[in-house]
């Protein structure tokens, strides 16, 4: 699996045959963003429901298809610390805990832009849910299989030299993952800021 998604996060720069020729304020060339944020997220089944706030980054590398056109390879996380438990609809009292839930991630996703500033970016992620709690010294740690989310961002930039822009942006995700036989839906909306190169 790990050399699946390493495969599916570098093709990505061998799609673009212009992907190291970039000239400055145009979105093209080779692609690198970063993007630190905050939101919420919300992680559930059938009986059970952890959210809080979160927190939310990501590593974008890629290339140009065409002028304004960019295709990705990315790693991302949403992590929430000490997030808000309920079992069966009613909340647990994990106060005595240090507990932080969330997922990673690995994908693919394509922006578009426009002389504005303005984007939108989609694409697709295999997300593995992690959970760590601390007690008494001691640290216990779980992860799941991978599964599959469809996130959308919009967002604007301005120049800020010849091939750096800063920015701001939101995004929404949504997927499952499969544990058991059990379906986890996990969801996200968050902000951010953004500093790109290309």
């Amino acid at each position: 699996m790990h050399l699946k998604l390493a495969c599916l996060f570098f093709a990505t720069l061998l799609c673009s045959q212009n992907a190291f020729a970039s000239k400055s304020h145009t979105h093209d060339g080779f692609y690198l963003r970063l993007t630190p944020g905050v939101g919420g997220l919300n992680i559930s089944d059938d009986n059970t429901e952890i959210s809080g706030g979160a927190g939310k980054f990501s590593l974008q590398l890629g290339g140009s298809l065409s002028p304004d056109w960019i295709l990705f390879g990315e790693v991302a996380s949403m992590m929430a610390q000490d997030p808000t438990l309920k079992v069966n609809g009613q909340e647990i009292d994990t106060s005595d805990f240090d507990v932080t839930a969330g997922w990673t991630s690995a994908g693919i996703g394509a922006t578009r832009y426009w002389q504005s500033g303005t984007y939108i970016t989609f694409g697709a992620r295999f997300p593995v849910l992690r959970f760590e709690t601390k007690f008494n010294g001691q640290t216990n740690e779980a992860e799941s299989d991978s599964g599959f989310s469809g996130f959308f961002a919009v967002g604007r930039e301005w120049w800020v030299s010849e091939n750096w822009g800063l920015g701001v942006g939101g995004e929404f995700e949504a997927g499952s993952v499969k544990e058991d036989e059990n379906e986890i839906n996990l969801g996200s909306v968050s902000i951010y800021f953004s500093a790109t190169y290309h």
